[in-house]
């Protein structure tokens, strides 16, 4: 099966409020802000349709600047919603696209070259969601003592095959399944597909000490 570019919708779903780190989408972040970086990245990207949802002035003030963005205003209880996804992706309903792209605006190590890298496997393909992964090398166990990756019985972890961590950089996803059932996909196998990225592009802001990390490793990658 192929799929023409047309067929998956990019957005974007901002906020201000944040638990672990307040506000950091608009903080001063390497002489930009997260969500600023986010937006030059997906105009640089050039998907045939992009949107964006934010309930707060201020984040939809930014996207303004960006013209081929569509925009929607979230509803202030999408906006203070933490684990209900029809509620925190209600901007599905307005989407007409079959699949979507969430990119994530807390992860500023991605590059425009991944997203267009997964968005080309994922047009290809016949699979209903793709998400970005790393691999994690060493040596793993379950609660219960139970190994969770094949260490063959070697001393040297390189030698261990890794497993695999989503990264929660970007997902590909059936928009209809998740506003049915409020999941992306239905975690068997190759449901969704793991997309191995670069590790040093697999950094996602949650902390305020991973702000801090990830602001200095930006720096050093885009000014030396």
């Amino acid at each position: 099966m192929s799929r023409a570019p047309r067929d998956v919708a990019v957005f974007l779903n901002a906020r201000m409020q944040s638990r672990r780190c307040p506000g950091k989408m608009l903080r001063p972040f390497a002489g930009s802000t997260l969500l600023d970086i986010c937006l030059e990245k997906v105009a640089v990207l050039g998907w045939p349709t992009t949107y964006f949802g934010a309930h707060e002035e201020a984040l939809l003030e930014r996207a303004r600047r960006h013209p081929g963005l569509i925009l929607y205003q979230r509803s202030l209880e999408s906006a203070r919603s933490d684990s209900d996804p029809r509620k925190i992706f209600e901007i599905l309903r307005t989407i007409d696209a079959p699949y979507v792209m969430w990119i994530n605006p807390c992860a500023p190590m991605l590059t425009v070259e991944t997203l267009r890298a997964a968005l080309g496997w994922f047009l290809k393909s016949d699979h209903r969601s793709l998400t970005a992964v790393r691999e994690l090398g060493g040596w793993f166990y379950a609660g219960d003592g139970r190994p969770l990756n094949e260490t063959g019985g070697n001393v040297d972890t390189m030698l261990s095959r890794p497993i695999l961590q989503v990264t929660h950089g970007f997902h590909i996803y059936d928009r209809a399944r998740m506003l049915e059932t409020g999941r992306p996909w239905s975690n068997r196998p190759e449901d969704p597909h793991l997309f191995v990225i670069p590790e040093a592009e697999a950094y996602d802001i949650d902390t305020e000490e991973e702000f801090e990390t990830v602001e200095y490793l930006y720096r050093r990658r885009t000014h030396g």
